[in-house]
């Protein structure tokens, strides 16, 4: 299969405007123009960046686990201390301790049915394993089509078949997750100095 694009390729396609992923998107567009050829772009970080790439932890931990707290982190932008300590035997994204720590923000984990073909205008998790034995290790997938935003493990270099699974961090109540909306004034309610305004004028007259 094709592989799949990095994120500077992907936003050749799109203009993107909303939101830190939209800036880091258009960031990357203009880093990749900049960049010497095969450069991996994908793994250049701008200082006054407003997404912040988090980093594998320095911990000892396998490198399914380390690569899922990287993209977590990052996704969530979050210092990776604040997320739970995991355990090294499994694949995070399908235990409870995520799940229950997620659940403390009203958030969570969904699975993607097809995540070799999915696309979304956001960024969410990939399992990815390369072939011939290669380990497994997570990164953040964006845009559509989608493609490699963060890969803290590798070179940001990933084929469509190499992905296992795919996560989307979703809210529990997507009304409650919504931006709050500012209120508009009643059509009854007098507009300020209005009042004001109709003294003068009923004064003038007199």
């Amino acid at each position: 299969m094709e592989a799949s694009k990095p994120i500077t390729q992907v936003a050749e396609d799109l203009e993107i405007n909303d939101g830190a992923w939209g800036n880091r998107v258009n960031a990357a567009k203009r880093r990749a123009r900049r960049a010497p050829p095969f450069a991996p772009a994908a793994r250049t970080v701008d200082a006054g960046h407003l997404v912040k790439e988090v980093a594998v932890p320095t911990s000892r931990q396998p490198l399914l686990v380390g690569s899922f707290v990287a993209c977590l982190a990052t996704i969530l932008e979050m210092l990776p201390e604040r997320l739970p300590e995991l355990p090294a035997d499994g694949d995070p994204a399908g235990g409870w301790v995520v799940s229950r720590w997620l659940g403390g923000f009203g958030l969570g984990l969904a699975r993607v049915a097809e995540p070799g073909a999915f696309a979304w205008a956001g960024p969410w998790l990939a399992r990815v394993r390369p072939p011939v034995g290669g380990q497994a290790r997570y990164v953040v997938m964006y845009g559509v089509p989608s493609g490699i935003a963060w890969d803290p493990a590798g070179d940001a270099q990933v084929s469509d078949d190499w992905i296992e699974d795919g996560f989307i961090v979703a809210a529990a109540d997507i009304a409650l997750a919504l931006p709050a909306r500012r209120a508009r004034p009643s059509r009854g309610a007098p507009s300020r100095g209005s009042g004001s305004r109709r003294l003068r004028a009923s004064q003038s007259r007199g």
